[in-house]
This record gives structure tokens, sequence and C-alpha cells, in this order.
């Protein structure tokens, strides 16, 4: 008799930082809470921006039309805190003229726009995104997979 069992592995895959650093532009359009799930599944998160330095490795990812979502978004309960997926409150900020508005009450999450400028939006609108792939503290980037094996 065999005995069958699942084993997850986890593997993390070293990318050595070249000038598009930690972050990665999905071209495929879906809504800001699938566009979380998606880098969350695939990669770390939606792209976290802490510094002026974050943000410029961020917009060398693509070189041309920069818009699509990132991972900040309002506090579920004080909607005037601003906070990134899976990383805490906002240290660093990019808004555009007049950002965030919230209008319409119902301006909840925050995609870059072309001139690299942030801007709050409704969550369903169905844009383009950027991943961030989370440093493992060694100055090496990685994405980890689970493959599951069974023997």
């Amino acid at each position: 008799m065999t005995m069958a069992k699942n084993i997850f592995i986890t593997i993390f895959l070293g990318l050595f930082k070249g000038p598009v650093g930690k972050y990665i532009h999905v071209d495929m359009s879906q809504t800001w809470s699938e566009a979380q799930s998606y880098c969350q599944t695939k990669y770390s998160d939606l792209a976290v921006v802490n510094s002026q330095k974050d943000h410029e490795l961020l917009v060398a990812v693509k070189t041309q039309d920069l818009s699509g979502w990132i991972g900040l978004h309002r506090d579920d309960v004080n909607v005037s805190l601003w906070k990134w997926s899976g990383e805490g409150k906002m240290r660093y900020q990019n808004w555009a003229k007049d950002q965030p508005n919230n209008y319409e009450g119902r301006q909840n999450v925050v995609r870059m726009m072309s001139s690299g400028k942030w801007n709050d939006y409704p969550q369903g609108y169905y844009l383009t995104f950027y991943c961030y792939i989370r440093n493992n503290g060694f100055g090496k980037n990685y994405l980890h997979n689970h493959i599951s094996r069974t023997f």
C-alpha cells in the first residue's frame, strides 16, 4: 500500500536588483481588489511606495502610459487615513493637484496616473496594475511559489 502526501514547498527565487528593482507592471485590466489578489498570489502584493526612491523604481518599470493600480487604500475605520495593502500607514505621498478628493464619497483606492502622480479612484474600474516583490532582508528580492507534489 502506498501513501500519498501533499507537500507544499516554498521556493525563494532570488532576483538581482536591476534598474526596475522590485516592481512589475501587469498588463492585464482588473478591479483594484482583483489586482490585489493577483499580486498577493503571484508576487507579494500591490505596489507599495514608501519613498521617492521607491517611486523612481516604480515609474522606471514602464516607459509609456504609467497609469495603473497601486496598493494604497483608505482605512476602513478612519477614512482620512491611507494604508498600503499589507504594509501599514502611508509614509510617502505623491498626490496629483487637488487629490485625494473622494469624489462622490466612493474613491477608496489609488491609481497612479500617466504622469506618475496619484489619484484616489473608485475600486470597481478595470485598470492595469503594479505588483511589488518584497525584499528578503539580504539585499535580494524574492518571489514565492507553492508547488504541490504527490508522493
